[in-house]
């Protein structure tokens, strides 16, 4: 079974695709019939995947009238680009995302798919500190707002890190904030500054773990509430409404 956003031959072939970092929208053809999908996943790659899904699922014998209507409703994986809308606009994305190439295509999906301002909060693991200063530049020049804190500094001192993710850094496009709890609501308060917005936070690294690895010891993590979680708390605070989702 076949699939493609390009080739009208394949057995699976998306149309009329309408992604952004909200989610997407396409019409779907298999055998002579067309489909109408909406999902929650966002960016053209996960309409890629979406068609994948379907393929397995058609490939396992499941009928074509009950796969289609999952594909509308398959959960996103946590901290795998997770999307989190406001009812203000606003966009926060929890994604796993802590190495240079990670971020940098997180990023330049975000860049194509949304006409607001781009925020981004980040670290650097302790046993990546030789890509904390690339990583900060990166950043700093494709974000409109970065906020540098801390993600599994491994006994590296946290201030180090971020004085590292500093150095080619724009100094009046960054923010540096240690406990990264406090990074994420003063991040989420720069989001509910705008009504109307189509603005968006990344929320990279962490993803849907909940330790942090303060020491070079990884047998002691310490707890960490989460990404998502503290996400959602901090847009309560400042007064960010979540819109419901199918």
């Amino acid at each position: 079974i076949t699939y493609s956003i390009q080739d009208p031959a394949a057995d699976l072939y998306a149309t009329r695709i309408q992604a952004s970092c909200k989610g997407a929208r396409f019409s779907l053809s298999y055998r002579q019939k067309e489909y109408e999908v909406q999902t929650g996943h966002p960016f053209l790659f996960n309409v890629e995947n979406t068609l994948a899904v379907a393929a397995c699922l058609l490939g396992m014998g499941h009928a074509p009238d009950r796969v289609m209507p999952l594909l509308t409703t398959m959960p996103m994986v946590p901290g795998r680009c997770e999307v989190i809308p406001f009812s203000n606009g606003s966009t926060a994305i929890v994604d796993y995302a802590h190495n240079f190439n990670a971020l940098t295509n997180l990023i330049k999906q975000v860049r194509r798919n949304t006409t607001g301002s781009v925020y981004t909060l980040l670290g650097v693991p302790g046993d990546r500190l030789s890509d904390a200063e690339n990583i900060g530049h990166y950043c700093s020049v494709w974000s409109d707002h970065s906020y540098f804190t801390t993600d599994n500094p491994m006994g590296i001192r946290p201030e180090k890190i971020l004085r590292t993710m500093s150095v080619r850094a724009a100094g009046d496009k960054i923010s540096l904030e240690v406990c990264r709890e406090r990074a994420i609501a003063k991040a989420l308060k720069r989001l509910a500054g705008k009504p109307n917005c189509d603005d968006v936070l990344l929320v990279c690294g962490k993803g849907p773990e909940t330790w942090q690895y303060m020491s070079s010891d990884k047998q002691k993590g310490e707890p960490y509430a989460g990404d998502k979680e503290l996400v959602m708390a901090g847009a309560g605070k400042a007064g960010l409404t979540k819109l419901k989702t199918s």
